[in-house]
């Protein structure tokens, strides 16, 4: 998801990444400041060997990254999204589910 949003975006432009963790699961979003998503691109983009507007125009790639990403989540219960991030650009996040716990720290010594 990083390396398409730099592929992507704008020579200068930011890439936002954040990451957390609820009870459970583990949330990745990627956001870039490129040209956003066509309607074409949010219905296929998951598609194997489908590739974008921007992709066709910038060129590189198979078309298999995002298929390949979808469907590793998948064998582990997860799940991988996109959608336009006004004003511009696109968010791709990725939803990892897992078991959380409290972490129990050892005593302090007297």
């Amino acid at each position: 998801l990083i390396e398409n949003a730099a592929h992507y975006s704008p020579p200068g432009t930011r890439i936002a990444v954040r990451a957390w963790i609820d009870p459970g699961a583990l949330h990745l979003s990627v956001i870039d400041q490129g040209e956003g998503l066509t309607g074409e691109d949010l219905r296929q983009l998951f598609t194997p060997l489908f590739r974008g507007r921007a992709g066709r125009l910038h060129g590189g790639g198979t078309g298999m990254g995002l298929a390949i990403t979808r469907g590793l989540l998948a064998a582990e219960g997860g799940r991988a999204t996109a959608e336009n991030h006004p004003p511009h650009g696109a968010r791709f996040s990725i939803r990892l589910p897992a078991e959380t716990r409290a972490i129990r720290m050892p005593a302090e010594a007297p």
